[in-house]
């Protein structure tokens, strides 16, 4: 791997270039992807941290950390937000979750630079989330998570409403993997400290 970058799009613009041709690839060539509306046309300005894997001069992953304190409240941020592999590095099923592969994009190249600058922020607390009925892939994929980054994200029993308190629609309500770099009390935080409701 040894000809992989990895650049956040919110601190530098030298992959412009880089980023508009993954933009128009998926805009050309992924329309069958299910979450291609959530890909199209992305802005890095949108987040605070936007990480890209790039290989031979095109990415090939990316994700992003948001705040959206009218959604969430000031004291939370949401990371692998967007998170796109490019067709030709995706695994398909458990496979995906080996412990014999050496190459996870997301949760060991991407997602440092996202808690990195959360930390930086000093928001306190952070959650991933994940829309349907995946919870046996979601357990695996927050496992590594919590393996590459040396973090305790915790799976939540209970889905919340990501969309804020306006939007009640049944995809809004997601499951969450929660960390805190101040707490453990994980379900107490998110009701008096954030605007996630159940």
């Amino acid at each position: 791997m040894t000809d992989l970058i990895t650049v956040d799009l919110c601190k530098t613009s030298d992959y412009n270039s880089v980023w508009e041709n993954c933009l128009d690839f998926i805009n050309t060539q992924c329309k069958t992807d299910k979450l291609y509306e959530n890909y199209r046309n992305l802005n890095p300005n949108d987040f605070i941290s936007l990480p890209v894997a790039i290989l031979n001069d095109e990415i090939i992953a990316f994700s992003g950390a948001e705040i959206k304190p009218k959604l969430w409240g000031p004291f939370i941020s949401r990371i692998s937000s967007k998170f796109w592999l490019h067709p030709k590095v995706r695994t398909k099923s458990f496979t995906k979750f080996n412990p014999n592969r050496n190459v996870w994009y997301n949760s060991k190249y991407l997602i440092p630079y996202q808690l990195a600058e959360i930390k930086r922020l000093e928001i306190p607390h952070v959650f991933i989330s994940r829309q349907g009925k995946y919870q046996k892939s979601f357990q695996q994929y927050i496992s590594l998570v919590n393996t590459n980054n040396n973090v305790n994200f915790e799976i939540l029993k209970n889905k919340y409403n990501v969309c804020g308190s306006q939007v009640n629609t049944p995809e809004c309500y997601q499951t969450i993997a929660m960390y805190s770099f101040e707490t453990n009390l994980y379900e107490t935080t998110l009701a008096e400290e954030t605007l996630l409701t159940l």
